[in-house]
């Protein structure tokens, strides 16, 4: 049986929390219009599930990145910025980095909140949902693009 890359298990992961993030934003919208709790219950799980696996398939991809130094303080960060595919890899990783962070301040907002939002604080929401699924499209989009 050939060994498994953690950088493959990343690239396999990936679709976890890009259609549950994503769906929390369909789920939420629906609920809202259509004025059905059930739909928002499903958002707000779905939310928080995607949350915990893109934390999961943030850690496989800096954990199993080919790029990664392996000692010292730049552990986490990667070498060779003047090769074309690290410089793809590491932009990438910070434009997903981006997008996890955002989801997890707005779950844990959700959460704080028990997902009820005043006015003003509704439409801060949905401009920072707006934001963190521009960045996860962007995420995707850069990460298919790795290797070209």
């Amino acid at each position: 049986m050939p060994k498994i890359e953690l950088i493959e298990l990343h690239v396999a992961a990936a679709h976890f929390p890009v259609a549950l993030l994503m769906s929390n934003t369909f789920f939420d919208v629906m609920g809202r219009r259509l004025h059905r709790p059930e739909l928002r219950t499903t958002s707000y799980w779905c939310h928080l599930l995607g949350v915990c696996a893109a934390v999961v398939t943030a850690m496989l991809g800096t954990l199993g990145n080919p790029f990664r130094e392996t000692t010292g303080i730049l552990v986490f960060f990667w070498k060779d910025y003047h090769h074309g595919m690290s410089q793809r890899m590491a932009t990438h990783s910070w434009v997903g980095l981006s997008s996890l962070l955002l989801f997890a301040a707005l779950a844990a907002w959700r959460v704080k909140r028990r997902d009820t939002f005043s006015r003003p604080g509704s439409i801060v929401y949905w401009m920072a949902t707006a934001a963190a699924i521009g960045l996860l499209g962007a995420t995707g989009y850069l990460g298919s693009h790795v290797m070209d």
